[in-house]
């Protein structure tokens, strides 16, 4: 689960499902901040790039590399729904 907001020059980065907490993103809100809604692809590497934040839960339905394998697409996802104002903000 990941859910992106944009206010102003900050961008706001909400992650769940991948550890215990669902928890904001404040390396990647750093980087996608300054530019308004962030371009897809460019948001998706640099969600890519910073993986290691990220300590995945163990689980049974999912193993936790999993977890993190699919950040980078959920935030460009994100970033399309943001781009194309398929969410309230």
């Amino acid at each position: 689960i990941v859910s992106l907001a944009v206010r102003g020059a900050a961008v706001a980065v909400a992650v769940g499902s991948v550890e215990q907490t669902p928890r904001r993103w404040p390396a990647l809100e750093q980087e996608l901040a300054g530019g308004g809604r962030p371009d897809p692809d460019a948001a998706a590497e640099a969600a890519r790039a910073r993986i290691g934040d990220w300590t995945p839960r163990e689980s049974v339905e999912l193993p936790p590399w999993y977890r993190t394998e699919v950040l980078p697409e959920l935030v460009r996802r994100a970033a399309i729904a943001l781009r194309e104002g398929l969410t309230d903000r």
